[in-house]
Formats: structure tokens, C-alpha cells, sequence
């Protein structure tokens, strides 16, 4: 009856022991989903960033191209109407057999060729502490970037959310350029000038469930492997342990 208690607190010394490796090793495969799963974010938030940048260059591509032709003359229509606020001369003419068109600048043309398009779910906005059209004014995050622009920033980049979804807000300086002054030269702008910025959204939350999808799903079925794996071996070890140890106390 006397050595009923010892093996009762060996027992227990040693489930302690186990409990704690156990609880360890657990604690360490979080720590390592936890960094995956960080990793996993930068990496996508990397082709968010990359996707806003090519929007950004295509977009500024359109404007440069449309400015250096001096606009373009389209027809009139029920869905192409008169720009009420571009103030050149020979906004608007007739050819010889009457019929009618419009001048249309750069912002009016991305503007008609982006605005109701679904096909892609980024957007790209133009944006000024002084615009011409009320549209093209700034929202709050966008105010806060355009600042940030005329601070000396070569881009701003951050993560938002809006309406319950993820995004990444993107925002680029627009500088006047000598094609621009036709349009802009009224508002005492000089070649050079910060005229504004371009922001591009992206939707985060269609990368995050592909990462989650295609990715870390099988990391995770991985990580329980070698987590049972672990904990079978730790489980093995511990209990080696403890005997080894019994075995010595008895001979000693």
C-alpha cells in the first residue's frame, strides 16, 4: 500500500509532462499558420498592388494618347452628348452634311469607356482638390492620398473596406503635361504641376478566397499531419522517457 502513492504521483508527473509538450508543440504549429497565413496575405496583396499599378499605366496611356491628338470629334448622340465642362473653342461643330460632333478630352472619353463596365471589378477614378466636373471630386480616403501626393509621395497604397468588402486603394500622381494645357491652362495650372491623382480600387476579398481555395487549404491538411505526427512522436518520446528514468530509481 506504501508505494501507491508514488506511482500515483509519477503518473501524474508524468501526464503533466506530456500535457505540457503536447500543449507546446501545439502553440508552435499555430505560430507557423499564423506566419503562413501572413505570408499568404503579402504575396496576394503584392498582385493587388501590381494590378493597380498596370490599371494606373493602361489608363494614363488612353489619357496621354487622346490628349496628344487634341481630343477627338465623335458624334452627337443620346449616349454621347456635349462635355459641358470643357471650355475650348470648337467644342462642338458640324460637317458638311450637318451632322453633329462634339470634341471629346481624355477624362470624357475613360470616363464613358470605364463608367457601367462590370467586366472588370477594379476601378480607376480621377480625382483633384480642384476639379472641373463635381463627379471627379475627392472622396475622404482620396483626399487624404492627394495630400499625401502634393507631400511628395510617389504612390499611396492601402488597404480599406467599404460596404462589408476588402480593398486595395491605389493612387498615383496625374502632372500636367504640355498636351494638357489646352484644357487646363485656364485654371492657371503650368507644365509640370500636380493636377490630381488617379485611384485605382481592387477588390481584395476575390484573391483572399482563392488563396484560401487553392492553397492554404492543402497547407492545412499538411499542418494537421505533422501536427498528429508530432504528437504521436512527442507521446512515444515522453513515455520512454518516464520509464528510463523509473529504471534508473529502481536500480539506484
Amino acid at each position: 500500500m506504501g508505494q501507491e502513492p508514488r506511482t500515483l504521483l509519477k503518473n501524474l508527473h508524468g501526464r503533466r509532462v506530456l500535457l505540457w509538450r503536447c500543449a507546446w508543440w501545439t502553440l508552435a504549429i499555430l505560430a507557423f499558420t499564423g506566419v503562413d497565413l501572413l505570408w499568404q496575405y503579402h504575396k496576394l496583396r503584392d498582385v493587388a498592388v501590381a494590378q493597380a499599378r498596370a490599371l494606373y499605366a493602361k489608363d494614363l496611356a488612353y489619357r496621354r494618347w487622346n490628349a496628344s491628338m487634341g481630343g477627338v470629334y465623335v458624334a452627337v448622340t443620346p449616349q454621347v452628348q456635349p462635355n459641358p465642362y470643357l471650355m475650348v473653342s470648337e467644342r462642338d461643330i458640324r460637317t458638311d452634311d450637318g451632322k453633329a460632333l462634339t470634341l471629346v478630352n481624355p477624362a470624357y472619353m475613360v470616363r464613358m469607356t470605364t463608367e457601367g463596365d462590370r467586366s472588370s471589378p477594379a476601378q480607376t477614378h480621377l480625382t483633384s482638390t480642384r476639379p472641373l466636373r463635381p463627379g471627379n471630386a475627392p472622396d475622404e480616403w482620396e483626399r487624404k492620398a492627394l495630400l499625401k501626393l502634393e507631400g511628395g509621395a510617389a504612390e499611396v497604397i492601402e488597404s480599406a473596406r467599404a460596404e462589408g468588402k476588402n480593398y486595395l486603394r491605389y493612387m498615383a500622381p496625374m502632372r500636367v503635361e504640355q498636351n494638357c494645357m489646352k484644357c487646363h491652362a485656364m485654371q492657371g495650372y503650368k507644365v509640370g504641376d500636380l493636377r490630381g491623382g488617379l485611384g485605382v480600387s481592387v477588390p481584395l476579398d476575390p484573391f483572399l478566397s482563392m488563396a484560401f481555395l487553392r492553397s492554404h487549404m492543402g497547407d492545412t491538411a499538411q499542418l494537421t499531419g505533422v501536427w498528429l505526427i508530432g504528437l504521436g512522436a512527442i507521446t512515444l518520446f515522453t513515455r520512454r522517457e518516464l520509464r528510463d528514468t523509473h529504471r534508473r530509481a529502481q536500480i539506484e
